[in-house]
This record gives structure tokens, C-alpha cells and sequence, in this order.
């Protein structure tokens, strides 16, 4: 799974976002269950990135992004040449002073993206990214993504319902039936996520 995008899908209660959240360490296991999955990740530093983007409304887009490294006593000087590291490579640096309600959807998924990213994690868990996006906003992030994981090397965990994205951007799938790990595949993701309006799709 190291450096590539690994997808998680099946129907709803399958157990798809039950397995992530105990993969990233948000829940336990049942006492039962084989633990062998939570302990294999649990000495690795990783993110979350949520389908409703988890901003603090009282921060602005800087400070949202500053939150983990601040939590983990960064030097000033530090925090702010990581921020604004982030904040160019998810396209928002210009957006620094803003707060959460005046972002649109797809600006406030980037921002979260720039925040699970500032302390260089070596995993990302992103739970349906794109779920509340409309298409071509989602196409956008998608491509960061795509991005984060050819250009920072960084490993990526993706839960979606939608097959299609799965298919496009995912190295291999886990494929969950009624709670059980039914199959994993091998993909070979080829989408180019190009940036498009609603008017070049209708042409």
C-alpha cells in the first residue's frame, strides 16, 4: 500500500467508513476482531480528510491550516513557511485572511486537504473527499489528490461510493461485503482529471 492510492468500497454498511476510522485510529475493533489492520498503521503519522471539510469556523483559512502544527508546539517561524508552502500548493494562498463561510465547497476541501498535509504525513485517510461537491469541483479536487500522491510520495486511503472515481484514481480496491473484506483488485488508474466547465462538457 506504501505510495499509492488504495480505495475502500461497498454498498452502504458495508463497513467501509467503520474500517477507515479504526484504520486511522478513531475506533476500536471489536474485542473479537482481528486488531492486526489498526496496529500495522498506528505507528504511522497520518490525516484525515472529511466529506464535510471539518473547518473550524472561528479560524481563517491560515489559522485552519496552522492548527496541527500548533498543536504540536511548531516554532512561528516554522508554522509560517509550512502554511504558506501548503496554502500555494493547493491554490489558495491568496485566500490566507479568509474564514470558512465565505469559501465555496471546493475551496473549503482544498484548505482542509492544505491542513492534513502541513505536517507531512505518511498517510491520508480521506473519507467520500468529494461527496459534496458537484462534478467539476470534484474533477478539481480529484486531480490534487492525484497530485499529492505523484508529487509528495504521499500514500492516500480513499473511501467513495462513486466506482468511477475509484476506478480512475485508485492503484488497487478493497471491495467490503456485509462487514468482510470480499476481494481486493489491482487497478491501473489512466483518468486524466482535467479542469472543464459545464459548457465544454455540452459542446
Amino acid at each position: 500500500m506504501k505510495g499509492e492510492i488504495f480505495g475502500l468500497v461497498g454498498t452502504s454498511g458495508s463497513g467501509k467508513t467503520t474500517l477507515l476510522k479504526i484504520m486511522n485510529g478513531f475506533m476500536l475493533p471489536d474485542k473479537n476482531a482481528n486488531s492486526s489492520m489498526q496496529k500495522a498503521f498506528s505507528h504511522l503519522e497520518s490525516a484525515m480528510i472529511f466529506q464535510n471539510f471539518n473547518l473550524l469556523s472561528n479560524l481563517n483559512v491560515f489559522e485552519n491550516v496552522a492548527l496541527p502544527l500548533e498543536i504540536r508546539s511548531t516554532p512561528e517561524e516554522q508554522i509560517t513557511t509550512k502554511v504558506n508552502k501548503m496554502l500555494d500548493f493547493v491554490g489558495l494562498r491568496q485566500f490566507a485572511t479568509a474564514y470558512p463561510k465565505t469559501l465555496s465547497g471546493g475551496q473549503k476541501q482544498r484548505v482542509a486537504i492544505a491542513r492534513a498535509l502541513v505536517y507531512e504525513p505518511k498517510i491520508i485517510f480521506c473519507d467520500e473527499p468529494t461527496f459534496a461537491l458537484d462534478e467539476m469541483t470534484s474533477q478539481e479536487i480529484l486531480k490534487l489528490l492525484q497530485t499529492t500522491n505523484q508529487k509528495l510520495k504521499t500514500t492516500i486511503v480513499l473511501v467513495s461510493h462513486n466506482v468511477a472515481v475509484i476506478k480512475s484514481l485508485c492503484h488497487r480496491v478493497a471491495i467490503l461485503e456485509q462487514g468482510k473484506l470480499a476481494k481486493i483488485a489491482t487497478l491501473n488508474p489512466s483518468c486524466k482529471f482535467e479542469a472543464t466547465s459545464y459548457q465544454n462538457i455540452f459542446i
